[in-house]
């Protein structure tokens, strides 16, 4: 359950010229702006995922293909050096787009992890080089993404950190497009809450109830989410994952984890956002499970078999947290955006229209 937390009498001076209250402004040149500084901070990204993984993880085409399978986990060095690259490469961008929304940082080193996901090739090496021995394969980069499990959860406790040091002064929903401060809100400016679940910017909270209670139903909620990302991503991939090639499982993976976390979002609106970020390593983790154990081998091809999700193998992790994890952020921030605009609606309905298509204020 949940219950509103501000007032229902909007103040008269959040409204604006063109009618809507507290309806935010934008111009063409802050807009190009903001995109090119998008565009710095992927390349930037991009750049450093590229050299760090160069430097600790060989290429398939000098070192085999055994270090793919494995990726960054191959020792303990690389697995540091590609969590310090997450770091940086966070923190630069951040710098750069600054300010912006709370995980525009993470979207963009994601993005620039999808440029050393290329690099990389696709599956189709691991599975020529490991025919005598898919399941093994397969439990290699099932265990491989409990490391990229810590990557992500590494990713969101370093944006909550940032954000605490430098954003609580942003006026971030602005660039979402969404009225701020809330025109509803009576008590005058309100920084804005980091978007640790799809409501955040709603004023909306758990109504109050027994401390156990609430707490089994925050963890019944951040299950659910989990649980509904993942099955509805699956379903996508079902639909887009149709072959290996790089540029596929990136488009798909993507769509896929956009949809997933729109709809964890829509669903349960109070789960949290890291358990919809887990939802990608834990898909691509499931499916490799499945996979090893229930797969023929067939020489460079994971197979479409009616009724398994083995199509889900098609993908190398680092694929799926780079693109997935994108989608899914993008995903979460639409839901975020249609609770906001269905709470704003609540507030200030449009009027209906008459027989004419006129609408009448009356």
């Amino acid at each position: 359950m949940i219950e509103p937390i501000f007032p229902t009498s909007p103040p008269d001076s959040a409204a604006s010229s063109s009618g809507a209250p507290g309806e935010p402004r934008h111009s063409a040149g802050t807009a190009f702006l903001r995109h090119l500084r998008w565009l710095a901070a992927i390349i930037l990204s991009a750049t450093v995922f590229i050299w760090v993984g160069a430097h600790t993880v060989a290429s398939p085409n000098v070192d085999g293909t055994v270090a793919l399978a494995w990726g960054p986990a191959v020792s303990l060095a690389a697995e540091a050096a590609m969590l310090g690259a997450l770091i940086l490469t966070f923190v630069l961008s951040s710098l750069i787009i600054w300010p912006d929304t709370p995980h525009a940082g993470l979207f963009t080193a994601c993005i620039g992890l999808a440029a050393l996901a290329v690099r990389w090739g696709g599956v189709h090496r691991l599975l020529v080089h490991h025919y005598s021995d898919m399941p093994a394969m397969f439990h290699a980069l099932a265990l491989q993404c409990l490391y990229w499990i810590i990557f992500v959860l590494l990713g969101e406790i370093c944006c909550r950190f940032l954000y605490r040091r430098l954003g609580r002064s942003r006026h971030w929903p602005g660039l979402l497009g969404l009225p701020w401060p809330p025109p509803w809100e009576s008590s005058g400016w309100q920084t804005p809450a980091y978007p640790s679940a799809a409501i955040a910017l709603c004023g909306l909270k758990p109504a109050a109830n027994n401390p156990i209670v609430s707490g089994l139903r925050r963890l019944a909620d951040h299950i659910a989410g989990l649980l509904l990302t993942g099955l509805a991503a699956a379903l996508v991939l079902a639909i887009l994952l149709k072959s290996q090639d790089p540029g596929q499982v990136l488009f798909a993976c993507f769509i896929a984890f956009a949809a997933g976390g729109f709809v964890a979002g829509m669903a349960v609106p109070l789960a949290a956002d890291w358990s919809i970020w887990l939802a990608v390593p834990a898909t691509a983790l499931v499916g490799y499970w499945i996979a090893a154990s229930g797969m023929a081998a067939f020489p460079g091809q994971v197979p479409l078999l009616h009724g398994s999700p083995v199509y889900l193998a098609r993908g190398l992790p680092v694929y799926y947290v780079s693109a997935g994890w994108a989608g899914a952020m993008t995903g979460f921030y639409t839901a975020l955006r249609v609770h906001y605009r269905h709470r704003f609606d609540q507030f200030f309905p449009m009027p209906e229209k008459d027989h004419c298509g006129w609408r009448n204020a009356n």
